[in-house]
């Protein structure tokens, strides 16, 4: 079953994969462009499946939710040149084993490098929940990336963690010591 939360963040992500992927290429579209594209995959996919449990809010108020995150995301970083993205949507695998029998699979939302050389690991939130900053310094999805894009580009040696929660125009960081990053691998593994 597909909620209509499911449905609201991967029209987001699918924009905001589309927006940087044009940024990528020299091309910045408008904001009209933008929401025109969440419109149209909104349209294109949206299914008579799809659970709303909330009676008094339809499809719409959703569409609009959605629109509005987009929108302030967009005014907040247009044109885009605060950093350099290097990767949207980018699979990673790595082995969390010296023996390379445990493999560790993600996709990051969005890789980016800022000027002073900080390697940013990217993650997109379209949901009302947000977290405390212990709770995301103890993050294991974003540490798991963390230890992959170290494996992938060993010369990455800066690298924050970030997560832009778009419904409340925030944005939050964490870092991760070598040692919680053993000690997570040792825990994932267990």
């Amino acid at each position: 079953v597909e909620t209509v939360e499911q449905f609201l963040g991967l029209r987001v992500h699918e924009t905001l994969e589309a927006l940087y992927l044009n940024v990528r290429a020299g091309k910045i579209p408008t904001l009209e462009g933008l929401l025109g594209y969440y419109g149209g995959r909104w349209q294109e996919t949206w299914h008579e499946g799809v659970r709303i449990r909330q009676p008094d809010l339809t499809a719409e108020d959703y569409r609009r939710l959605g629109e509005r995150q987009l929108e302030v995301y967009y005014r907040r970083h247009h044109p885009f040149d605060r950093d350099h993205t290097l990767a949207v949507e980018r699979r990673i695998l790595f082995p969390l084993d010296a023996e390379r029998e445990v493999w560790f699979m993600g996709y990051l939302d969005r890789l980016s490098r800022s000027a002073d050389g900080l390697w940013e690991i990217r993650d997109y939130k379209t949901g009302q929940y947000l977290p405390s900053q212990a709770m995301l310094d103890e993050d294991r999805q974003l540490g798991l990336y963390h230890l992959g894009v170290r494996h992938l580009w060993p010369t990455a040696s800066e690298i924050e963690l970030v997560w832009h929660y778009l419904a409340h125009d925030l944005e939050m960081r964490s870092r991760r010591s070598p040692q919680s990053l053993e000690e997570l691998k040792r825990e994932t593994l267990a």
